[in-house]
């Protein structure tokens, strides 16, 4: 069995028989077929992960096993910051391969949001997979929930791309209720801290709602 090596980022039961390298305030999973195979539970928490070696298929399915219909706390890869009742609605698991047409989204010395630096990583390629806590609608990883992220989300509607086109629920395919949780968390920022965030002002919203609906009766007509 593979050694196990983790810290504060992440708790892991059930034996899994994984090689844990915590770098920096990420960890650096390197498990391959283990993972797949692997029974039990890893509560990533408050965490961040990069994985490698490992179909993002394999990785995908053990987040949303983990995800347990919004309540976070499946088998599989899951969070119990995420599954706390104050955070149900708030926060998730980001789940984004590193890959955009063959083209690397992140690199070495990229910063992925709040505490997540991955410049005490090797190089990212375009196979790693990133595992990131943050909040619902937060497309970019960025750790703040804002019209990027509704671009993201606009661009992605209609398909099954993933949560950087806004697959926020994890139901394969990005639509209204991925918009519900984009609104319901725009202008949250920073999950370290405990400050609160600024309240988008009515008018605001209001705007993006009829961005939103203009965008589902455009998709309609398609």
């Amino acid at each position: 069995m593979a050694s196990l090596k983790w810290q504060a980022v992440g708790k892991v039961r059930g034996g899994l028989p994984l090689l844990l390298t915590l770098l920096s305030l990420a960890v650096a999973l390197t498990a391959g077929s283990a993972l797949a195979a692997a029974p039990g539970v890893w509560d990533l928490g408050e965490g961040n992960a990069v994985i490698r070696n490992t179909p993002y298929a394999t990785v995908y399915n053990m987040v949303l096993s983990g995800f347990n219909g919004g309540g976070w706390d499946g088998p599989g890869i899951n969070s119990s910051a995420a599954a706390a009742p104050a955070n149900l609605g708030v926060t998730a698991l980001a789940t984004v391969l590193n890959d955009i047409g063959g083209s690397e989204i992140w690199t070495s010395g990229a910063d992925i949001g709040p505490e997540f630096i991955i410049s005490g990583l090797d190089p990212l390629t375009t196979s790693d997979i990133i595992i990131k806590y943050t909040y619902y609608g937060d497309a970019d990883l960025n750790g703040t929930v804002d019209s990027d992220d509704y671009n993201l989300w606009l661009g992605g509607l209609g398909s099954s791309d993933g949560w950087l086109f806004g697959d926020f629920d994890y139901s394969g395919l990005v639509d209204s209720d991925d918009f519900n949780l984009w609104l319901g968390n725009l202008g949250q920022s920073g999950l370290s801290g405990g400050a609160a965030s600024p309240v988008p002002e009515p008018s605001t919203l209001a705007m993006f709602a009829a961005l939103a609906i203009f965008a589902f009766a455009w998709l309609r007509r398609r």
